[in-house]
């Protein structure tokens, strides 16, 4: 023991002698040239070489060792439940890392120990400090890439009590991975490719924060969260799709149960601004100095969790009505699905305007829709003109038949100045009688936007229709074109019935 100390001693003593040599003033001052030059160079080559063989020795370690000392830390550190496999290497490049393939990433708070993480490539970089001590080994920050992170829903617990934790202020980066969201089945129902996403705490703002860049729908996007750590926790999300010109920003206060918050959404000439509050038990919210277009809005509504229940009420300064009725390809996604006809949606929406743009008949309206177990109606909307009348329905329903969304409604036009009414649809003055009501029946296929009107009768609901308005009926019904497709068609077909029916 006291030869190993002595040669040691001796060992330490040529080194410091060799270096007080060559960093020694007046050897250095003495020499030139050439012997200067190599003065310098050599003890720096010295160094170089020395510090790289340093940076080296972790690729000594024993892989079963490491294999268990990384995944302590990374649970230890990162709150993460982390599977290495035995292909570990070691690169001093660009900084020194560990090198991990065909890792993954379990649900813990699943009694099956899920996996939702499939890692091609695990990159734990290390600090430079006590690398002669594998034990003192301190990760730097984790690199994950090639992943794919398989999300169901039995997994969002352990997503929340993953964010809602403290992170580590040394940073996650995830490249080039996918996130898919899968069904009970295990079957993909949407997905979006991650370029880079980054969380970590920021120690001196005190909170957890994620940036992400990607892809949705081939749309790029950024998103940035974070959430403060102390007793009210504040949270701000952004979501930016620049290419679409859309941003939305949401702020809230989180205390005890309660959320308390406000979300804007801003779009090309538009800005939509809420106030909400969420509990366990419901979802309130409110307008605030909203704008879309040109057009303020108002609205308000609460959503009851359980039962699952909607309450929403929207009043718009101007609505174009042709827009406000066109079936859109999402509504009509919805309705192929049958999820507007699911039996445990109840909901009341209504939307009133006082001016209908591009329309020549209605100057305003009162739009009521109700979804019922299953079934869906517009009972007590309203259709109304200042110099003519009011339109309302009365009895309506929107069902699914034979993979087909028909609308059935029954309409009563209330006519305030049937002098008005006649001018408005050119009706001959020799067939211009007593006019107080239009009762009338339509039938409308959305997808093939077809519409059939089934009953048509003046004044008196109980009268029987004539057999010249069932002729011209069956006429507009059967057009190959599709029945009325615009204003003109609808003054021809009421000015035509009427004739018939006065006459």
């Amino acid at each position: 023991m006291k030869n190993t100390k002595n040669k040691i001693f001796k060992l330490n003593e040529k080194l410091i002698n060799f270096f007080d040599y060559i960093f020694n003033y007046k050897n250095f001052k003495n020499l030139k040239g050439t012997a200067k030059l190599n003065k310098i160079l050599i003890p720096i080559t010295c160094i170089y070489f020395l510090y790289l063989f340093y940076l080296t020795i972790p690729s000594l370690y024993d892989k079963a060792y490491l294999q268990k000392d990384l995944s302590k830390k990374i649970r230890e550190e990162f709150n993460l439940n982390i599977s290495f496999s035995s292909d570990i290497s070691y690169s001093i490049l660009p900084r020194p890392h560990f090198l991990i393939k065909d890792v993954k990433i379990f649900n813990e708070l699943d009694k099956s120990k899920k996996e939702i993480t499939q890692i091609k490539k695990l990159k734990l970089f290390i600090t430079q400090s006590n690398l002669f001590h594998k034990e003192k080994i301190k990760l730097k920050k984790i690199v994950i890439q090639d992943a794919n992170f398989l999300i169901q829903k039995k997994d969002f617990s352990f997503l929340s009590n993953f964010f809602e934790g403290k992170f580590s202020k040394k940073p996650i980066y995830v490249k080039n991975s996918n996130f898919f969201f899968n069904d009970k089945n295990d079957t993909t129902v949407f997905f979006f490719p991650i370029k880079r996403m980054k969380n970590y705490y920021d120690i001196k703002k005190d909170q957890n924060v994620v940036l992400i860049k990607g892809k949705i729908f081939n749309t790029p996007f950024k998103v940035s969260w974070n959430k403060s750590k102390n007793e009210i926790s504040q949270n701000f999300f952004i979501i930016n799709l620049k290419k679409l010109n859309f941003e939305f920003q949401n702020s809230y206060l989180k205390k005890n149960d309660q959320i308390h918050g406000i979300n804007t959404t801003f779009f090309k000439n538009g800005k939509i601004t809420s106030d909400y509050k969420l509990t366990t038990k419901f979802l309130e919210f409110v307008s605030k100095d909203t704008r879309l277009v040109n057009n303020k809005i108002n609205y308000n509504g609460k959503i009851n969790f359980n039962p699952f229940d909607i309450n929403l009420n929207l009043n718009s300064q101007r609505i174009k009505l042709s827009k406000l009725f066109q079936s859109t390809i999402l509504f009509q996604e919805l309705m192929r699905d049958d999820l507007l006809f699911n039996k445990n949606l109840s909901a009341n929406v209504s939307i009133t305007s006082n001016q209908l743009t591009n329309n020549r008949l209605f100057d305003s309206m009162s739009l009521f829709i109700n979804f019922d177990n299953g079934i869906i109606n517009f009972n007590n909307t309203n259709l109304i003109s200042n110099k003519i009348g009011t339109l309302e329905l009365f009895e309506s329903y929107l069902q699914s038949v034979d993979n087909e969304t028909i609308f059935t409604g029954k309409f009563n036009f209330i006519i305030k100045d049937k002098q008005k009414f006649f001018r408005t649809f050119q009706i001959p003055k020799k067939q211009r009688k007593e006019l107080k009501n239009i009762y009338f029946t339509v039938e409308y296929n959305v997808f093939k936007n077809k519409l059939k009107i089934l009953n048509f009768k003046l004044n008196n609901p109980k009268d029987k229709i004539t057999e010249n308005v069932r002729r011209i009926l069956e006429e507009i019904n059967y057009d190959d074109k599709g029945g009325i497709d615009n204003w003109i068609d609808l003054k021809n077909m009421t000015n035509k019935i009427i004739t018939s029916y006065f006459g």
